[in-house]
C-alpha cells in the first residue's frame, strides 16, 4: 500500500528481504531493454521456468515459445506463440536483434508496449492510471486484471503483453531471488526453491547440510547473512547471532567512537553517529539529533522549519536554496496524489492534490463534471488507488465495492 511519502527524513534503518515487483529499463545504443527485478533473481521470464511448456504449434499450453527467441531476442520473420501469429519486432511479439518497432521496448526477447513517457512508474506491475499517471501512459501494467484467475497474456491467447499477467498465467517472475514470493506475488506451486525451507525455525534445510532445499535458500537457519556490509546491524531480525560482525561491532549512539581510526576495534564507517559523521547530509531533511549527531547535516538543518520566515539565500537568508521550502512558499510534494497542505506544504500550494474535498460523497473530478484533475478524488469517484497491493484498504481508504481482491 502506498502511504504518504512526504513525512519525516531518512530513518537510518533498512528494510531487508522485500521482494521488488518491478522492472527496470536501460538503454544501450538504439535499443531499449527492460529487465525484471526481484532481489538477486536469476530467472529469465522469457523461459517461463516455472510453467509447463507445450508445442506452440498446438496453440495451447501455459507458456510462450517463440521460435529462436531467447535472452538475446534475435529473431526474424513471423513467429508463432501459444496465442496468435505475430510479426517479429511488433508489440507483444519477439524482438529483432534486441529492438522493436514503434512504441515498445525489448525485454527478455519480447516487445512490450510503452506509454508516452509521462508515467514515472511504468513496469511496476501496478496500474497507475488514472490516479497517478495519465490514461494511456501505463499500458503494460493496466491491461490485465490482476489475480482474477484468467490468463490474459498475448502468448496464451489473450490481449495483454507478455509477463504482465504472470500470476494468472501460472508462473513466477521472481524465482530464485532469495525470498519466498508465493502465494502473495506468485501463484502457489511456483518459486519452489525459495519457498522450500521454513524460515527461522532453527533447522538448516539446505542440501549441503543434509536437507532437501537448494543451498542458499535457508540462509538464516544455516548461519548466513545476506545483508553484511550494508551499514546496518541486521542481527537478530534478518540475520542470526554471530553474523554481520562489521555492521554490529559498534554500540550505536553510546557516545564512544569505536572505529579503528579513533583507536577502536570496529571497521571505519561502522559507527558514524558516535564518530561525528552524518550519512544523510543534503537529503532535504534535518537528521539531527535522531539520525545524525549535533554539528552535522548543516545545510539541511540551517533553517528553522515552519517558523514563517524564509531563510534561503534567494530570499536574503543564510541557508542554501531549497532547504526551507515550507517557509519559502514551495511544496516538494505536489502531484503525488495526496493533499499535503497544511502539514507538509504551505497554504496555496499543492493545488491539484488539494482541489477536491475527500470523502464528501461528491466526485469532483473533471471526468464527472467537476473542476478537479482526474485522479485527485478517487474515493468519491468510486476508485481505490490501493487495489491488488495485498492489503485490504477499505472502508477508510477505499469506497465500498472496490479492492475486491484484497478484501475477502
Amino acid at each position: 500500500m502506498t502511504t504518504e511519502g512526504s513525512s519525516g527524513g531518512s530513518s537510518g534503518s533498512s528494510s531487508q528481504g522485500e521482494s521488488s515487483a518491478a522492472m527496470t529499463t536501460s538503454t544501450t545504443g538504439s535499443s531499449t531493454t527492460v529487465e525484471p527485478t526481484g532481489g538477486t533473481s536469476t530467472s529469465d521470464p522469457s523461459t517461463g521456468t516455472s510453467g509447463p511448456t507445450t508445442d506452440p504449434s498446438t496453440g495451447t499450453g501455459t507458456e510462450s515459445s517463440s521460435g529462436t527467441s531467447g535472452s538475446s531476442g534475435d529473431t526474424s520473420g513471423d513467429t508463432t506463440t501459444g496465442g496468435p501469429v505475430c510479426v517479429a519486432g511488433e508489440v507483444n511479439c519477439d524482438c529483432v536483434n534486441d529492438s522493436c518497432v514503434g512504441q515498445a521496448v525489448c525485454v527478455a526477447g519480447k516487445c512490450l508496449p510503452t506509454g508516452d513517457g509521462s508515467c514515472f512508474s511504468e513496469f511496476d506491475f501496478y496500474c497507475d492510471e488514472p490516479e497517478f499517471c495519465p490514461v494511456g501512459s501505463d499500458p503494460f501494467d493496466c491491461c490485465a486484471s490482476a489475480q482474477d484467475s484468467i490468463c490474459e497474456e498475448f502468448d496464451y491467447g489473450g490481449a495483454c503483453p507478455p509477463f504482465s499477467d504472470f500470476f494468472d498465467c501460472g508462473y513466477c517472475l521472481f524465482e530464485n531471488d532469495g525470498e519466498c514470493d508465493a502465494p502473495d506475488l506468485c501463484p502457489d506451486g511456483t518459486d519452489v526453491a525459495d519457498c522450500c525451507a521454513t524460515p527461522q525455525n532453527g533447522v538448516c534445510e539446505e542440501q549441503s547440510q543434509g536437507g532437501m532445499c537448494p543451498d542458499g535458500s535457508d540462509t538464516y537457519d544455516c548461519g548466513g547473512c545476506p545483508f553484511e556490509f550494508d551499514g546496518f546491524c541486521d542481527v537478530p531480525f534478518d540475520c542470526p547471532e554471530g553474523t554481520d560482525l562489521n555492521d554490529c561491532c559498534a554500540t550505536p549512539q553510546d557516545g564512544v567512537c569505536e572505529e579503528m581510526q579513533a583507536g577502536g576495534a570496529c571497521p571505519d564507517g561502522s559507527d558514524p553517529y558516535d564518530c561525528g559523521v552524518c550519512p544523510y547530509e543534503n537529503d532535504g531533511f534535518c537528521d539531527v539529533p535522531f539520525d545524525c549527531p549535533g554539528g552535522t547535516d548543516l545545510d539541511d538543518c540551517c533553517a528553522t522549519p515552519q517558523n514563517g520566515v524564509c531563510e534561503e539565500m534567494q530570499a536574503g537568508g543564510l541557508c542554501p536554496d531549497g532547504t526551507d521550502p515550507y517557509d519559502c512558499g514551495a511544496c516538494p510534494y505536489e502531484n503525488d496524489g495526496f493533499c499535503d497542505v497544511p502539514d507538509f506544504c504551505p497554504g496555496g500550494t499543492d493545488l491539484d492534490d488539494c482541489c477536491a474535498t475527500p470523502q464528501n460523497g461528491v466526485c469532483e473530478e473533471m471526468q464527472a463534471g467537476g473542476e478537479c484533475q482526474d485522479g485527485t478524488d478517487p474515493y468519491d469517484c468510486g476508485v481505490c488507488p490501493y487495489e491488488n497491493d495485498f492489503e485490504c484498504g477499505g472502508p477508510d481508504l477505499c469506497p465500498e465495492g472496490t479492492d475486491l481482491n484484497d478484501c475477502p
